[in-house]
This record gives structure tokens, C-alpha cells and sequence, in this order.
């Protein structure tokens, strides 16, 4: 029969923490069993080459990459129920925001496996969402033919927004086009996206809304707007 081949999986898939906090990254072993094994863990800069951190051998001996400090401690797990690998990181700081994969060789035609990442972002200061503004197209812009809904997203930690718009109920991506978040005062940001209209489509009565996702909440904060609201 078919061989089921080894699989590392790493939960959670991005975390976000605060500068000076603890964080642990998963990786679960499947089709195989975590005692007989070394790991090692990598992180890996955008753009950059991929680093060995830390590996952990079968003895649980701890092998350190150059410049690694006891920050960095991997441990495992070989209860069947978890059969994992961790990676535990203190004292966090922000230049450890980078991409986390742990990796591991196997002899015969296997080779070397790896987990699927983890994104570790490490904030300077709690989230904090944004303030999120939706604008009806300009009565100029209209008569001549065209409009554009403006969605200002403004005042939230980190940068990292997702901004979508629907129409009618239903996402659309036709004539969107949306910024970079820019930097304000006080290590805030903001960012805005345009919805270009028709005359016709606007005074359709159509609905329209902007969809903003942010780390700071698990809620999509949404905001609707037509040209009946605004008569």
C-alpha cells in the first residue's frame, strides 16, 4: 500500500505579541514519531535567506546558531496525544518579527521536511483599531458622468489592514484601488481605499460598503453607504 508520509504542521499560522512577551510556535509531527528525530528551527527575513536558530537533537542537547541567544529554546513533546516540537521565545523584541519554520531531515528518499511557517509579529505597543469614515461621490464628479466612494481607515497599531468593498451584499474588486498604510503621528496609521462609481450605478440606489479586518479586533468593521442614505 501507500506509504503516509511525514508531516510537520505549525499552529498558530501568524500570531501577534507585544514587545517583551513569551510566545511558542508548534509543530506537530504527523505519520512519525518526534523522539528519534532532531529539529531545527529557521526564521526567515522578507527577502532574505532562511537562518538556523536553534536545533534540537534526539538527546534534547540544544545546538545554537551563531548570535543566538537562551532566548531562543526549543523543547518537545513525545506524548502520542501531541507528538510536537515547540519553539519558545522570550523577552520578544521587535527585530524577532520574521517568519518561523521548523524543519527536519529523515533518512532514506524523504530528505529534509518542513512545517508550513509561522509569522511572528512583534508589536511595540497593543493593537488599537481604526476609525473607519465612508464618503459619497462628489456632486461635480456625478453630473460628469463618474464618482468615487472614498473609505478612510485612520488611528490604528499595526499597519497591517485588509480593506474590501461589496456591493449589493457581495464582495467586489471592480473599480477598487487602495492605498499603502502611511505612518501618522505617534506610530499610528492610516490608509484609504476608492470605489469608482457610475453616475447610473450610484443613483441605482444601489449598496454600497467598505470592509476593514484588523488585528485589533476579530470583528470585520463595516461600513454602508447609498445615494438613498445620502438624500
Amino acid at each position: 500500500g501507500l506509504e503516509t508520509l511525514p508531516v510537520l504542521v505549525q499552529t498558530p499560522v501568524a500570531v501577534a505579541v507585544l514587545r517583551g512577551q513569551t510566545v511558542t510556535i508548534t509543530c506537530a509531527m504527523q505519520n512519525n514519531k518526534t523522539e528519534n528525530n532532531y529539529i531545527r528551527w529557521f526564521h526567515q527575513l522578507p527577502g532574505q535567506e532562511t537562518k538556523m536558530l536553534v536545533q534540537l537533537m534526539p538527546d534534547n542537547k540544544i545546538v545554537r546558531g551563531p548570535n543566538i541567544t537562551t532566548r531562543f529554546v526549543p523543547s518537545r513533546d513525545v506524548s502520542a496525544k501531541s507528538n510536537s516540537y515547540f519553539l519558545t521565545i522570550s523577552d520578544v523584541a521587535e527585530e524577532d518579527s520574521s517568519k518561523y519554520y521548523c524543519s527536519m531531515w529523515l533518512p532514506g528518499k524523504l530528505g529534509i521536511i518542513w512545517g508550513n511557517g509561522t509569522w511572528l509579529h512583534v508589536l511595540a505597543k497593543p493593537p488599537t483599531a481604526p476609525s473607519v469614515a465612508l464618503y459619497a461621490p462628489l456632486e461635480e464628479e456625478l453630473s460628469a458622468g463618474s464618482g468615487t466612494i472614498s473609505c478612510l481607515a485612520r488611528g490604528f497599531y499595526p499597519e497591517s489592514i485588509t480593506v474590501l468593498w461589496s456591493l449589493n451584499g457581495s464582495f467586489t474588486s471592480r473599480g477598487v484601488s487602495t492605498g499603502p498604510a502611511l505612518s501618522q503621528a505617534n506610530k499610528m496609521f492610516s490608509v484609504a481605499s476608492y470605489l469608482h462609481v457610475t453616475a447610473n450605478e450610484w443613483s441605482s440606489g444601489s449598496l454600497y460598503s467598505c470592509l476593514v479586518q484588523h488585528h485589533s479586533t476579530d470583528t470585520i468593521i463595516q461600513k454602508p453607504i447609498s445615494a438613498r442614505a445620502c438624500t
